[in-house]
């Protein structure tokens, strides 16, 4: 049987947060390629082009509980004034070859983006940060968002048949893009083969193949009947995801994206060993301690002192990637004729992490003459006492020296687990599908990073001695007595101490899809819906009062309302009109898209923030099967000063054309 024919309605859109671009996903332009072929026929083939252009400018002020709610996380929201915050240029080409049962597949693209390429951003210099940019973008951000350009699919195929029975096989070994599950738009369901890429997802007028990347790795799908199929992947490239580059628009982090280079940290150092650091130097002392600072027996940087605003801490250094060896998956797919031809998946996935996770250790520290600092703050013998401004001014260096010696890096765990299963079946004239994905080893964030090194901060004084045996606990600070805070085990001179936790975590998805038809004036109107949950069923209710969630605050005991929950979930709703031939062959398509976080927060890098929500209406339109448009305006609401993007309201512009 053609169980192609049996879901007309089955639509994968892209996995999608309230930062990725909303409206437009579901308008497709036909493609209009050019055709050849050559060996009287026997070798077909196609190429289809894109060029396009695309806008987006920012409608809403920065509000100054986001812009200066957190100096690590600012960056994105500081850089961009009101008005034009992408002018991109794009080209995409694919082409495709066939002979008999065999063919090949490739996809190339490349965008430049004049804003990030050839623009000042709006923020002022900041003679402190480490990265020495200025009011330019990092070269990582110009890489990612600004002008790339790149081969995307590129695999051939085979369609054969095996055994007496002759069952249908099919291969494709290359670059490509394998979509497992039922889910559309969120993320950690089954469909977690691929790599995102957020950064040129939300450059205006992509499309939803510039979701996800490609990655090398052969696939087997076999028909074993005309109801059961079995399905193969094994992959011999990791990529990881591309997070939007520090600094560009949609960027919430200034530390683990691309173009993190270093921490800031605010002057906010009462109840610290850095108290009486900037007592001490910032009253006079510094020619004492600069012997120390110019031979390099302390890792300080004296322009920090002299700010005295602020405090770099530590290094962004190299990512410790996966290997490209080790993921593979295997599907089994039923269709049950007697439920409505209803068809089941069920899944195993053994892959590597690609979003990243953060790990440090203390470098090539080996110690802080203590001692010898106290005394020259002294003048003489040190008297170690807590009373004494020198031995507190040398606590406060020896504390700066540790700080500095963070080498942080961005990390991705290796064989997560992932089982899984799926339905799709139509009632009455209704695609309804779902899925749900079980993790038993899954990797998420223990602690905000700021929580975490300012754990570091307060606990520098262990680290002095420079031996293995220089261990602390790295509990959350000012948690609540009796409450379970170390999540981490301890760490020690020379050790490296890994932000997250493997815990069993569940993903599961329910949408429909509807044609209502020619309705309400329209020549066709569809509708989808989805909606989506988390479920973390293993960690105790103390450890997750202090893990981090998607809310900005939250652990170290927060208020209830950001805290990390055992459940969340949330929903979208896109509803697409169409008008046919409403003038000279030109063809309209608005479309509303609603989403809402409806009822608790996810980990640190999950779907869901309790009572954030994000609106978008947009009208498309397409012209003869080439040329085709669209402007969209998007708002961003709720969950208070922990959704960073409720002040960048956006209107977007993008018009195409295919040939």
């Amino acid at each position: 049987m053609n169980t192609k024919n049996s879901h007309p309605l089955s639509l994968r859109i892209a996995p999608a947060k309230a930062g990725f671009a909303l409206a437009g996903l579901m308008a497709a332009l036909p493609v209009q390629a050019i055709e050849f072929d050559f060996a009287d026929g026997e070798v077909t083939g196609s190429v289809d082009t894109t060029v396009a252009y695309g806008a987006l400018w920012r409608v809403e002020s920065r509000k100054t509980n986001i812009d200066n709610g957190g100096v690590n996380d600012n960056d994105g929201n500081r850089n961009f004034d009101t008005g034009l915050v992408s002018s991109v240029y794009k080209i995409n080409t694919e082409v495709e070859m066939n002979y008999l049962d065999y063919g090949a597949f490739v996809r190339a693209r490349g965008y430049y983006d004049a804003e990030i390429m050839d623009k000042k951003n709006d923020s002022g210099d900041l003679p402190y940060q480490p990265s020495g940019y200025g009011r330019k973008y990092s070269d990582k951000a110009k890489d990612y968002a600004g002008s790339r350009a790149e081969f995307m699919d590129a695999f051939v195929y085979g369609n054969f048949y095996l055994g007496e029975n002759e069952m249908p096989l099919s291969l494709r070994l290359g670059k490509q893009v394998i979509s497992w599950g039922e889910g559309i738009f969120y993320r950690e369901g089954v469909n977690s083969i691929n790599a995102l890429d957020a950064a040129a997802f939300n450059l205006p007028g992509s499309e939803v193949k510039d979701a996800l990347l490609p990655a090398g790795m052969l696939y087997a799908n076999l028909g074993i009947t005309d109801n059961l199929s079995a399905e193969a992947f094994v992959q011999w490239e990791w990529n990881e995801t591309r997070l939007n580059p520090v600094g560009t628009y949609f960027s919430t982090t200034d530390l683990f994206s691309p173009g993190g280079e270093g921490n800031l940290i605010w002057q906010d150092v009462a109840g610290t060993p850095l108290e009486g650091l900037f007592g001490a130097y910032l009253g006079g002392a510094s020619a004492a301690v600069d012997p120390f600072v110019s031979s390099g027996s302390l890792n300080i940087d004296a322009n920090t002192l002299n700010n005295g605003a602020w405090a770099n801490f530590g290094q962004i250094v190299n990512d410790d990637e996966a290997k490209d060896s080790g993921q593979f998956g295997v599907a089994l797919r039923y269709i049950a004729e007697e439920l409505n031809e209803t068809e089941f998946g069920f899944y195993y996935l053994n892959y590597h992490h690609k979003t990243p996770l953060i790990s440090a250790n203390l470098g090539d520290y080996s110690g802080t003459n203590f001692i010898g600092i106290c005394s020259a703050l002294q003048g003489g013998a040190c008297v170690v006492n807590l009373a004494n401004p020198a031995f507190q001014g040398a606590v406060g260096f020896g504390t700066l020296d540790v700080m500095q010696s963070v080498r942080a890096f961005r990390s991705y765990e290796e064989n997560i687990d992932l089982w899984g299963a799926s339905f799709t079946t139509l009632v009455g004239d209704t695609s309804v599908s779902g899925d749900i994905a079980y993790r038993p080893n899954n990797p998420i964030f223990a602690y905000h990073e700021d929580d975490l090194l300012g754990s570091v901060v307060r606990n520098a004084p262990s680290f002095f001695g420079g031996t293995n045996a220089d261990c602390a606990d790295l509990n959350v600070p000012h948690g609540a007595t009796g409450q379970k805070q170390n999540l981490l085990d301890s760490v020690c001179v020379g050790e490296t101490v890994h932000n997250w936790v493997e815990t069993q975590t569940v993903n599961w998805n329910l949408n429909a899809i509807h044609n209502f038809g020619p309705v309400l004036s329209f020549d066709r109107l569809i509708g989808v819906v989805e909606v989506s949950g988390e479920w973390l069923p293993e960690l105790t209710s103390n450890e997750m009062k202090v893990m981090n969630s998607t809310a900005q605050n939250s652990g170290d005991n927060s208020v209830k309302s950001k805290r990390l929950t055992r459940t969340a979930y949330g929903a979208t709703a896109v509803l697409q009109g169409r008008w046919n031939d409403v003038i000279a062959g030109v063809n309209l398509s608005p479309v509303l898209v609603v989403k809402s976080d409806i009822d608790g927060n996810s980990h640190r890098a999950g779907n869901f923030m309790e009572g954030r929500s994000a609106y978008s209406l947009g009208l498309n339109a397409d012209y003869l099967s080439t040329l085709s448009g669209g402007i969209s305006y998007t708002q961003y609401e709720g969950a208070g000063s922990s959704n960073n993007n409720t002040d960048r309201d956006h209107v977007a512009f993008n018009i195409k054309y295919s040939f």
